[in-house]
């Protein structure tokens, strides 16, 4: 499965608080863990301690991990704030274990970037987030909205049917 819109959205959430966190105003980066509970079937988001600045994210080594008999380390995914969501040195370094890696960058605007990759015996490779995440929700819009006039601009094709389109009105 994919990880719920929601978890997401809760973790966007957390990396826009870090946003404006210190007093200073500087933004600061974060880091979740996702994992996938077995005995529940479900994704929970675990955020480890950690120590946080501008441009670095590390977490506390000494934090003891989820049990692996009940819970799978599924994917990290850790906020560039307002730099963009690419995978730095750094990150290349740090992320080897075999699971998904997202970053997120630019959280000043309504729409964020997003970057996921997965890593496997410590090869990278950069994958569509729709792969590991659910799309964002979606509503249909009023069928009377639809008051366009396409042959105005040469098409010379009639106003389509809506429920031809997608089949979703």
């Amino acid at each position: 499965p994919r990880i719920p819109y929601t978890l997401f959205s809760q973790a966007l959430d957390l990396f826009r608080y870090m946003m404006k966190a210190r007093a200073d105003g500087t933004p600061l980066e974060a880091l979740i863990h996702i994992y996938w509970d077995k005995e529940d079937e479900k994704f929970i988001l675990h955020v480890p301690r950690q120590s946080v600045g501008h441009a670095i994210v590390l977490p506390d080594a000494g934090e003891e991990p989820l049990d692996s008999d009940r819970y799978i380390h599924y994917a990290d995914l850790h906020s560039h704030n307002d730099m963009d969501a690419r995978f730095s040195a750094v990150d290349d370094r740090d992320e080897r274990a075999n699971r998904i890696y997202m970053v997120v960058g630019h959280l000043e605007n309504y729409f964020p970037e997003l970057t996921v990759r997965i890593c496997n015996g410590g090869t990278h490779w950069l994958i569509p987030a729709d792969t590991v995440l659910e799309p964002l929700p979606t509503q249909v819009f009023p069928h009377k909205w639809l008051v366009f006039d396409f042959r105005l601009f040469g098409s010379g094709q009639d106003h389509p049917d809506p429920k031809a389109v997608d089949g979703s009105i």
